[in-house]
Order: structure tokens, then C-alpha cells, then sequence
């Protein structure tokens, strides 16, 4: 098989994926408009459109830190999640912030995302923003944000953040 040829199977699944793409960003934005009721129809398909594009592109600059200000939680917490999946470091400074939203959900997916960023780039010091709002996640008051925020800090791999999981 020459160089850049797919195996038959692989060409197979690369047509499934490409044919089943609008159905996944339709029922996205479906979902988002059922969890957006102030959000007009269109807003739920294009917010949902957008962070889906941009995260299949793996961009994590453009309309997605837009979109983590959103006024719908949903919004925030579907756009955090795309960038804990892209796993940019830059995006950690935006992340940040979120994990004191008003919304558990926006709460959660931004510190799930911060994780997954410092899985991807142990050691780096563009993750050093992330450290005392995931300690202040310790505190909340449900533990699956807990436990998220252990699970995050222990993927930063700090030193100083151990002793503040101990206790």
C-alpha cells in the first residue's frame, strides 16, 4: 500500500464519519436548545455548530473563549469541554475563571478540562494559573466537583497541591 493510501476499512469508516458529521452537530444543537430555553433555536444551533467546528479544527483561539462567557450554562460548559479535548495550554488562563462559576456543570467541564490540559503538557509552567482555582474547588460543596478538582490537581503534579489534597 503506497504512502497517504487508507485501507479499504479505513476509507469505509472515514465516509461513515463524514456522512454521520451533520447528524452529530444537529443533535447537539438540539440538545443545547432543549437546555437553553431563553436561547432562540438558531443560537442553541450555532453557538453548538461553532464550538463543534472548532473543535474537530482543534482551535482553540476564535469564538470559543466567546463562548465561555456565555449567559447559558450549557454554552460555557460545552465550550469548556471542547477545550479540555483540544488540550492547549494556552487555554488555561480562560479555563481558570470558570471553575468559580455560578453553574456546577460550567464548573465542572472547566475543571475536568484543566486536567486534561496538564495531562497533556505535564510540568508545564503555562499550567501554574490553574493551580490555586482547582485548590479552591476542594472546598466545594458537592463532591463529584471534588473529586474533579483531586483528579486535576493530581494530573498538574505539584507538589505543594498534594499537601493541600491530604488535608
Amino acid at each position: 500500500m503506497g504512502l497517504g493510501r487508507r485501507s479499504r476499512p479505513a476509507r469505509r469508516g472515514a465516509r461513515m464519519i463524514r456522512a454521520a458529521w451533520p447528524r452529530l452537530v444537529f443533535g447537539a444543537a438540539l440538545m443545547l436548545a432543549v437546555l437553553l430555553p431563553g436561547a432562540s433555536r438558531a443560537e442553541a444551533e450555532d453557538a453548538s455548530r461553532v464550538i463543534a467546528i472548532a473543535e474537530d479544527r482543534r482551535e482553540a483561539g476564535g469564538a470559543l473563549p466567546r463562548y465561555l462567557l456565555s449567559s447559558e450554562a450549557a454554552v460555557r460548559a460545552r465550550a469548556a469541554l471542547a477545550l479540555g479535548r483540544i488540550q492547549d495550554s494556552t487555554s488555561v488562563s480562560l479555563l481558570a475563571p470558570l471553575v468559580a462559576d455560578r453553574d456546577a456543570g460550567a464548573r465542572r467541564e472547566a475543571i475536568f478540562a484543566l486536567g486534561q490540559i496538564a495531562l497533556a503538557h505535564p510540568g508545564s509552567a503555562k499550567l501554574t494559573p490553574a493551580r490555586a482555582p482547582l485548590e479552591h474547588a476542594l472546598a466545594a460543596t458537592d463532591s463529584l466537583t471534588q473529586d474533579l478538582a483531586i483528579e486535576a490537581l493530581g494530573k498538574l503534579g505539584d507538589k505543594a497541591s498534594t499537601a493541600r489534597i491530604a488535608a
